[in-house]
This record gives C-alpha cells, sequence and structure tokens, in this order.
C-alpha cells in the first residue's frame, strides 16, 4: 500500500515529460509493477506472520540496496 502512491507519482511525473514513447510502453511497464506489489503484498503479508522481524528487515534492506546499486549504475551511464 506504501508503494502505490509512489509508484503513481512516479509514472504521471515520467508521463508528462513524455518519457513513455507508446501507450503499450506504458502497459509493458505498469501491468509487470502491479502484479509484483499484488505479489509482494500477499507474501510479504503471509511471512509477516512466521519468520522473524529482523530477518524481513535484512531481506527488504537487501533488495532496497540492491534497486538502489541499479539505479545508481544507470545513471553512471551503465558503466559497472
Amino acid at each position: 500500500m506504501i508503494s502505490i502512491p509512489i509508484v503513481f507519482t512516479g509514472v504521471a511525473r515520467h508521463w508528462r515529460t513524455g518519457h513513455y514513447r507508446s501507450q503499450s510502453m506504458l502497459a509493458y511497464l505498469v501491468l509487470p509493477m502491479c502484479v509484483g506489489s499484488l505479489i509482494g503484498a500477499m507474501v510479504g503479508g503471509y511471512l509477516a506472520a512466521w519468520v522473524p522481524t529482523d530477518a524481513l528487515r535484512l531481506v527488504l534492506s537487501g533488495i532496497l540496496a540492491l534497486s538502489a546499486f541499479k539505479l545508481w549504475s544507470k545513471g553512471m551511464g551503465g558503466a559497472v
């Protein structure tokens, strides 16, 4: 639920600046993000009841660090 407004804001800003070349490009971006968010929310909700909180925090921090690294490397011209 937290990521929905963040993702919507990012998509809206890219749409306004013309970064989407076609409607199909937007569909290929939005559909996987929606499916991934729904699956992640369901799996995360299930795991929250069974897995220790510290373990979930470590996994989430790893995912966020990997995402940040990928964004950083793309910002550097993909030179990594």
